[in-house]
This record gives C-alpha cells, sequence and structure tokens, in this order.
C-alpha cells in the first residue's frame, strides 16, 4: 500500500485537491529510499527529522507550482520501503536539479532514482469513491 506523506494541517487541502492530471512538460518518476533503515525501525534522528519536514515543505512547493502530480510512501518499515514522486519538469537537466535540491536527497537522509514516466491512464481519486 501506498501511504501519502501530509501534515494534518494540510489534509484538507491535499483532499480536496489531489487531481492526477496531464500536463505538457516531460514526467519523471522518483523513487526515493532511506539510506539509514533504523530511521524507520528505531526513529529518525534529529537532523533526519529536520530533513524530512524540510522534504515535505519542498515537495508542498512543488505541488503548489503544478510541478508535483503526486507523492507517497509505502506503509511497511522494512528493507522495501520506498517512496515516490511523480513530477513534471522541463527537461532531464531540470529534474535532476529538482530532485537534487531535495532536502533528504540533499543532506543524504534517502538515495534517489530518478526516471522518465509515461502517465498512461490519468485519475480523479474522488471520481472512485
Amino acid at each position: 500500500p501506498l501511504r501519502l506523506f501530509v501534515s494534518s494541517s494540510l489534509r484538507p487541502f491535499v483532499a480536496s485537491s489531489l487531481r492526477l492530471s496531464v500536463s505538457p512538460l516531460p514526467t519523471f518518476l522518483l523513487i526515493l529510499r532511506p539510506t539509514r533503515l533504523e530511521m524507520l525501525t528505531h526513529g529518525p534522528t534529529d537532523a533526519e527529522r529536520q530533513a524530512i519536514a524540510a522534504h515535505v515543505a519542498y515537495l508542498t512547493t512543488l505541488h503548489a507550482r503544478h510541478a508535483l502530480t503526486l507523492a507517497g510512501r509505502t506503509s511497511n518499515n522494512d528493507e522495501r520501503t520506498l517512496g515516490i514522486v511523480i513530477f513534471h519538469a522541463a527537461d532531464d537537466a531540470a529534474a535532476r536539479a529538482l530532485v537534487a535540491a531535495d532536502p533528504c536527497v540533499a543532506r543524504g537522509v534517502m538515495t534517489a532514482e530518478m526516471l522518465p514516466f509515461r502517465v498512461a491512464i490519468p485519475g480523479d481519486p474522488a471520481a472512485s469513491g
């Protein structure tokens, strides 16, 4: 299962505004993995906690700029744990710059793998229920 990283203060906004849309810009898939599994199993260090808070703020900013389609993570806390971000950028160089600017990536809290991505079926989560 995929769990969205959303602070409680942002949940109403995200729930009402989350729409998967097709952008004219190229789309990319970012796979994030924690560099230290103990961050999940025993809790984050203060530095990791700060990086994660900055990461969430960064993704929220990308969402507000309509550069982010979705972001979330698996709900398991083991070696298979990963987060995904689907986002838009002008080209590969711009996408790499967005990834490098992510605080968790820049601070070494998470590793990042970026791939070009094509949305096959855009969805509207509100329409399914």
